[in-house]
């Protein structure tokens, strides 16, 4: 098998994109947040307590700003990436399908995923997306290709050997070597 196809810029979509991994970066750490400011903020008070007013005070209020030197950190590192990330994206990508591999080739980037590596794949209908584990690897937009190459990347990965995931019911698991 053989298919190869441009994608093309979809600024909407990679703007969604985008929303969400700033989102689920700024999740991961909130907790992480909140907890080293109580630290800084309970040492603080201890340590004002103890007698230690200056480097309490120092660390009280170091503990009291650090939620909002994050916040702007967040913000002004997350400018420059928008800037990235637009300018990847701002470009048609080269998408090829072999039976060993899936690679995107931009004059910015070339990412390449074998199939090996790809533990569930889930038709949403426009798209097949990959799953390497519980993440999103790669999204296979079938809206560029052509009606006969989109069935027969189908036909490809349902000869897989697929074994339902309990997960999702319009889940495709892929064998393991061990399962051939």
């Amino acid at each position: 098998m053989h298919i190869e196809f441009i994608q093309l810029p979809d600024p909407d979509r990679e703007r969604r994109h985008m929303r969400l991994l700033f989102t689920n970066q700024f999740r991961s750490r909130r907790v992480l947040m909140i907890v080293l400011a109580i630290l800084m903020v309970l040492l603080g008070v201890v340590l004002i307590a103890a007698g230690a007013s200056a480097f309490g005070t120092a660390l009280l209020a170091f503990g009291a700003l650090y939620p909002l030197l994050v916040l702007v950190g967040f913000r002004r590192s997350g400018d420059r990436f928008v800037r990235r990330f637009a300018k990847v994206n701002s470009v048609p990508k080269r998408v090829t399908i072999t039976d060993t591999d899936v690679s995107f080739t931009s004059p910015f980037q070339h990412v390449a995923w074998a199939w090996s590596a790809i533990d569930t794949v889930i038709d949403l209908g426009e798209v097949v997306l990959g799953k390497c584990g519980e993440a999103p690897v790669l999204a296979i937009p079938l809206t560029g290709m052509s009606p006969s190459q989109a069935a027969e990347l189908r036909a490809f990965l349902a000869g897989r050997r697929p074994v339902v995931s309990a997960q999702t019911s319009s889940a495709v698991r892929l064998a393991s070597p061990e399962q051939l």
